[in-house]
């Protein structure tokens, strides 16, 4: 599984490179602009959005990261996850059972190499975007394109978190709460 992951990872932005240079390379033909025009449009009105956009982006995950997942930690050290954890374990020896923060250690590595993407992404923008030239603009809108599919794929990882950290604290909001009035007696 982990190997198509990594496959998916790394063909996505080649993908997404050769699908820009053949917008940029058949512009005339698709919207009736010439390459260099095209080009020229990218370089003077996209080029620098992208770059602050990701810049901006790659420095907030980076500030961010190890607040998240302290925050998110609270959730992995209750009683509930350590049952769930023996409850999926238990017919394995103990020698293949998972890490008890696996959830927490794939979060971890996912904001690390979103924050490494965005950085890399703003990078190649002030690079080779300089390059007008059909294939720095593929290589530009790939790096882009797949850095947006990470960005997606960590706002579902986050989900799935945040998901296991409002049952812990609805839990403890729950748990503190003895008798409840009804029909408005005390």
């Amino acid at each position: 599984m982990m190997r198509i992951f990594a496959a998916f990872w790394l063909l996505l932005p080649c993908a997404l490179g050769w699908g820009g240079w053949w917008i940029a390379v058949n512009s005339e033909e698709l919207m009736g602009v010439s390459t260099a025009k095209f080009l020229e449009t990218f370089a003077a009105s996209a080029r620098t959005p992208i770059f602050s956009g990701f810049l901006t982006m790659g420095s907030f995950l980076l500030a961010m990261k190890t607040n998240i997942l302290a925050r998110l930690k609270e959730s992995y050290d209750t009683e509930t996850h350590r049952l769930e954890f023996l409850r999926r374990n238990s017919f394995k020896p103990r020698a293949e059972w998972e890490r008890f923060y696996a959830p927490l250690e794939r979060l971890s590595s996912v904001l690390g190499w979103n924050v490494i993407a965005c950085l890399a992404t703003s990078l190649l923008q002030m690079t080779m975007g300089f390059w007008l030239h059909p294939i720095g603009f593929g290589a530009c809108v790939g790096l882009a394109g797949a850095c947006l599919a990470l960005l997606t794929y960590l706002t579902f990882e986050l989900m799935r978190s945040h998901r296991a950290w409002f049952d812990t604290i609805n839990a403890k909001a729950i748990d503190g709460i003895d008798d409840i009035p009804r029909n408005g007696a005390s």
